[in-house]
């Protein structure tokens, strides 16, 4: 009765196998009743996903199709070997190697239908599971900054008035452009976001500092959207054509 069932079990699952990974004949070292996963067990899969970003569309959660459209049209030319859609909205790029991640997170002020785009560097403790819309990375600019304030410990204290600061751009670093000094902050939405800063310089007098925003994280007040504010909020449009076009 065993052998008959054995081969009605082998007959079930025959042909599957090419469809996904064969989980037959692997042995497990467990030997307690708790199940422990080791290194080892993950690095395939962290080796694969290292040359991974991970995105978000502010205030959107476009379909699949729509998605891919929109990385090949971003990011094509950096060699994406494929993408990956998460129900939260989250979508992870993987390019074949990590140079193309590399030039891909260069890319700044990546906008989806007049919507921010936050890009992550896929890590082993990015969590995919949440998506914090209450902090979001911007770029500011402070023109016209003295060149002698351009030092990466001086810029950290100015932009820390507005968020966190994460970086500069490359430009900046490099000291190849000197009508503003560019950062990347992190903001909470709906923040309210200074127009300038003031401190007290080296020689104790104190200066002002003027801020460029290049996006400004917003939320509207008529139904609580994020990346728009109200008077751009497309459901108050359609409500005002439609209140028109009854009447």
């Amino acid at each position: 009765m065993l052998e008959k069932d054995e081969r009605w079990s082998k007959s079930l699952f025959h042909g599957l196998r090419d469809e996904g990974l064969n989980l037959e004949g692997m042995r497990s070292n467990n030997t307690n009743d708790v199940i422990k996963i080791t290194n080892e067990d993950v690095s395939v899969e962290v080796k694969f996903w290292n040359s991974a970003i991970a995105c978000y569309i502010v205030g959107a959660r476009p379909p699949y199709h729509v998605i891919c459209t929109f990385a090949r049209r971003i990011w094509g030319r950096y060699n994406i070997d494929r993408i990956a859609v998460r129900p939260n909205g989250i979508f992870l790029i993987r390019f074949k190697y990590i140079v193309d991640r590399l030039k891909a997170l260069e890319l700044e002020n990546v906008m989806f239908d007049k919507r921010h785009v936050v890009v992550k560097e896929w890590t082993v403790d990015l969590n995919l599971d949440c998506v914090n819309t209450d902090l979001v990375p911007i770029w500011v600019q402070l023109p016209g900054l003295n060149i002698k304030y351009w030092g990466a410990n001086t810029l950290m204290k100015l932009t820390s008035r507005i968020g966190k600061p994460i970086k500069t751009d490359k430009k900046t670093a490099r000291k190849e452009r000197f009508d503003a000094a560019r950062i990347m902050v992190e903001v909470k939405f709906g923040a309210e976001l200074p127009d300038r800063i003031e401190f007290e310089n080296e020689n104790g007098v104190l200066t002002t500092q003027s801020i460029v925003y290049e996006w400004r994280p917003v939320k509207c007040d008529e139904f609580g959207g994020i990346g728009h504010g109200g008077e751009a909020c497309r459901k108050k449009k359609a409500e005002i054509q439609g209140a028109f076009s009854s009447t």
